[in-house]
């Protein structure tokens, strides 16, 4: 995650958070990365994430004081249409939690996403190869309009979360290889899941099931 694009999300400047010292710079993406991950609550402390903030990046606490709750309302809105949506969703499939459920939550240790190659070059050239023989695959099983395939990471960006989240650890990166797989009902992601699994062409190391 670029820390300026993130500040000016915030309505906020790099020059407003007076990010000047060397290490400073090193910690804003990361904790800001952090922070980010959270705005999907609207539950927690705005104060809270203001005083984090401040500390954790050694600011002075005028330059942000009362500028992150002009996002909660943000929030709140997007928390309102997801609980819309998921209603909508048990409306029209009475088993809607008991599919939810029926997914696995699979857990990984972080070394088992580490990348096999130690070298960028190597990682996006197997990403290239992953993204043609996986996505054939996809095809066969899903049809075109269930697939949506990304091209692959921006290298660009990827270098710079292997500089400022994995202390320049290339094989630390993830997704550089992806899709999306597009359905209208629950019931489809379900079949669609049991589809990809009864392919044994991959191994599913983790899954989120959020």
């Amino acid at each position: 995650m670029d820390s300026s694009s993130l500040f000016h999300n915030l309505w906020l400047t790099p020059k407003e958070l007076q990010i000047t010292e060397r290490r400073q710079k090193k910690y804003v993406p990361t904790f800001m990365y952090h922070v980010a991950q959270k705005h999907a609550d609207a539950n927690f402390s705005w104060n809270e994430l203001e005083q984090k903030t401040t500390t954790k990046i050694n600011l002075d606490k005028a330059c942000i004081k009362g500028k992150l709750d002009s996002l909660q309302q943000h929030v709140q809105k997007l928390e309102l249409a997801y609980k819309e949506i998921i209603e909508g969703e048990r409306l029209k499939n009475t088993k809607f939690d008991e599919i939810v459920q029926w997914f696995p939550r699979i857990a990984a240790d972080k070394e088992d996403l580490r990348q096999k190659g130690k070298h960028l070059d190597e990682i996006y050239a197997q990403a290239k190869q992953v993204q043609y023989i996986l996505g054939e695959l996809q095809k066969i099983k899903l049809g075109d309009k269930a697939i949506d395939p990304r091209v692959l990471k921006e290298r660009d960006k990827a270098e710079k979360k292997i500089r400022n989240k994995y202390a320049n650890d290339s094989s630390k990166i993830r997704d550089v290889s992806r899709f999306r797989l597009v359905f209208s009902s629950i019931q489809q992601l379900k079949e669609a899941f049991g589809e990809l699994k009864a392919m044994n062409a991959f191994e599913i190391i983790r899954l989120k099931n959020k």
